[in-house]
Parts: structure tokens; sequence; C-alpha cells
């Protein structure tokens, strides 16, 4: 049997099993999948340069470190954390400085259904 959960029940169910009892307990299968657009440290070039104002830029790469460090640690923390569910992993390429290009919004939702389709199909290979 497969469920269907948010996060943060997966994570409580993750961190105490007994949280569902008995036979159903080991009926209970959980994968959770998670998709990470944001920054990152694996981010693509930008495509054209951004004619954006310094501080701009500068905010964008001290908000980007920020948030790609916290990602990575997160990552990291649910990968090494014993019993917690099977998580597939949704990463598109993202590009650098790509906060305000809103004309390439359908390439990038091309590229997040592409990335998408090859998570779901190395999350069905391993089943």
């Amino acid at each position: 049997m497969s469920v269907r959960v948010a996060a943060d029940e997966a994570d409580s169910l993750a961190r105490d099993p007994g949280a569902v009892e008995g036979e159903a307990h080991r009926a209970v299968h959980v994968d959770v999948v998670a998709v990470d657009v944001g920054p990152g440290f694996d981010l693509a070039p930008p495509v054209a340069s951004v004619a954006s104002p310094a501080v701009v830029r500068a905010h964008e790469e001290a908000v980007g470190t920020l948030m790609a460090t916290a990602t990575a640690a997160h990552l990291a923390l649910w990968q090494a954390t014993r019993g917690r569910p099977e998580l597939v992993y949704v990463r598109p390429l993202v590009e650098r400085n790509a906060t305000f290009r809103v004309e390439r919004v359908r390439k990038y939702a091309e590229d997040g259904y592409r990335a998408a389709r090859e998570a779901l199909t190395r999350w069905q290979g391993s089943h």
C-alpha cells in the first residue's frame, strides 16, 4: 500500500514509526518527492548578461548562497537520517541570476517537467 502524506507528516512518521501501529505499520510505504528549483551550487551560467544594478546582483548572490547552503544541509540531513522515507529529489537545471527572467518561464517549465520525469523514472526503476 502506498500512502501520500505531506512532508511534515512523513517527517513525523520517520521520526516515530510507532505512529502507525500493528500490521498497518508494516504495510505503509511512504516516499517523499522534493522539487528543488532554488539557488544551488550547481547553477548553470546565465544565458545572457543581465543588466541589473550592482546592489541587486550582490543581494541575489548573497541570498542565493544562503538558500543553497540551507538546501544542501537539509538534503544531507534527510539522506543521513536512518529510517526516513525515500526521497525522490527533482532538481531541474536552474540558471544563475534568473530571478526576474519571466520571459524564460516556458523553458523553465519544460526543464522542470524533464527533470521530474527523469527522477520518477529512476525511482520507478529502484522499486
